[in-house]
């Protein structure tokens, strides 16, 4: 009776230790089922956060190749305007040749003007004496 009382006692003893025990495990699986409810939370949301980033990435690609063909059509411009530049300016240097070679030729002009005005002048003059002379030469007839 004695052995069955201590076997009692014993198997009492572990049962309650054995309920204890299954008690703990029964809360830590309740912690760890807690703590992997939150680890998928969290993984949820960097998976949505790593989703937003890969969407900013690929505007950012976007925006970066939109930007690039920008810069190229902005420099394909630019090569224009500095073509068109160039040829004004050697349009300009032509003009300025050309203008310069038409202020000699008025300068010429202007030289064999004044040589035609003194020639002018100078057969005036030489009338002007002709005529005196002839006005002479006819005042001393009627004398």
């Amino acid at each position: 009776l004695l052995v069955n009382s201590i076997h009692t006692n014993t198997n009492e003893a572990d049962a309650e230790e054995n309920d204890r025990l299954v008690s703990s495990a029964q809360d830590e699986i309740e912690k760890l089922k807690s703590s992997i409810g939150e680890m998928i939370k969290l993984l949820s949301q960097a998976q949505n956060q790593n989703t937003i980033l890969q969407l900013q990435i690929d505007a950012y690609k976007v925006e970066s190749h939109d930007l690039r063909v920008l810069v190229d059509e902005i420099q394909q411009e630019r090569t224009t305007q500095d073509a068109k530049l160039i040829k004004a300016n050697q349009s300009e240097q032509a003009l300025q040749e050309e203008l310069q070679t038409f202020k000699i030729e008025m300068e010429q002009l202007q030289q064999a003007v004044d040589a035609k005005e003194q020639l002018v002048s100078a057969s005036e003059a030489k009338q002007r004496e002709y005529d005196e002379e002839v006005a002479n030469y006819e005042e001393r007839e009627q004398l």
